[in-house]
């Protein structure tokens, strides 16, 4: 799996709603800028209610630790 830096697009926000939405355009931007990423962030803006309505579906890998524990670790799927 590749490295990124995402350093020159840094979470601004200062509540974690916010951090949220903004990781969520940022993955939405990503997908649009990759031609090859399927389509599996959505952003649904209600302007009448003040509202937006993020639907993530993230691939992820699972495996179960030494302890039993379930380790759940999202998978790279932009190739940006």
């Amino acid at each position: 799996m590749a490295t990124r830096d995402f350093s020159a697009t840094p979470l601004t926000s200062t509540t974690l709603e916010g951090g949220f939405l903004e990781m969520a355009t940022a993955l939405n931007a990503a997908e649009v800028n990759d031609t090859t990423a399927p389509n599996q962030i959505q952003l649904t803006v209600n302007t009448d209610n003040q509202t937006v309505s993020i639907n993530a579906t993230i691939p992820a890998s699972f495996a179960v630790d030494a302890s039993g524990n379930l380790t759940i670790t999202a998978t790279e799927y932009i190739g940006v």
